[in-house]
C-alpha cells in the first residue's frame, strides 16, 4: 500500500506465475543469444588471417549451423504436435524436408551452395514463424526474439559467404 495526500494507492506484488514467467524468457533469451555465439566466433575467424593453421573456421561454421537449423526445424516439429492441427502448415514434412535437404547439400554440395541454402533455410524458417505468430501459437517476444537472431545469424552467414 502506497499512500500519497488524500488518495492510497494498492500496489499489486506479482504473482509466483508472472515471476516464473520472466524467468523462463529470460532464460529463454539467453541459450537463444548463447547459441549465436559460435556462429559470431567462427564467422569472425572466417574473416581474420589464419590465426590457427590447423583451424578451418568455414568448417565449424558449417557444420555448425546444420546443428542449429536442424534444431530449430525440430522445434517446428514439437510447435506442430502441441498446436494438435490448428497449424496452417504440415510442419512435420517441411521440417523433415528442409533438414534432409541440408543435409545432403552439407555432404555433397559445394560450401557457397551449402551457405545459400542456410540463408535460404533462415528466411523460410523465419517465415514459418510469422505463420505461427500470426495463428497465435507463438508469443509476441518470441516471435522478436527470432527475428532479432534470424537477423544475426543471417549477417555472419553473408559474411562468412563472401570471405
Amino acid at each position: 500500500m502506497i499512500r500519497s495526500g488524500m488518495m492510497t494507492v494498492y500496489a499489486r506484488m506479482p504473482s509466483q506465475r508472472e515471476t516464473s514467467m520472466v524467468g523462463y524468457k529470460l532464460l529463454v533469451r539467453c541459450l537463444v543469444y548463447a547459441g549465436a555465439l559460435p556462429f559470431v566466433g567462427t564467422a569472425l575467424l572466417a574473416l581474420l588471417p589464419r590465426v590457427l593453421p590447423a583451424l578451418d573456421a568455414t568448417a565449424l561454421f558449417t557444420s555448425y549451423a546444420l546443428v542449429i537449423l536442424s534444431f530449430l526445424c525440430g522445434v517446428h516439429w514439437g510447435q506442430g504436435l502441441a498446436a494438435q492441427g490448428r497449424v496452417p502448415l504440415n510442419l512435420f514434412v517441411l521440417s523433415n524436408a528442409l533438414v534432409v535437404l541440408l543435409w545432403l547439400a552439407h555432404a555433397f554440395l559445394s560450401t557457397t551452395v551449402f551457405l545459400s541454402l542456410v540463408l535460404l533455410e533462415l528466411v523460410l524458417l523465419l517465415w514459418i514463424d510469422r505463420r505461427l505468430f500470426s495463428n497465435g501459437l507463438i508469443e509476441p517476444w518470441y516471435y522478436q526474439t527470432r527475428i532479432r537472431i534470424t537477423l544475426l545469424v543471417f549477417i555472419c552467414t553473408s559474411l562468412v559467404l563472401l570471405s
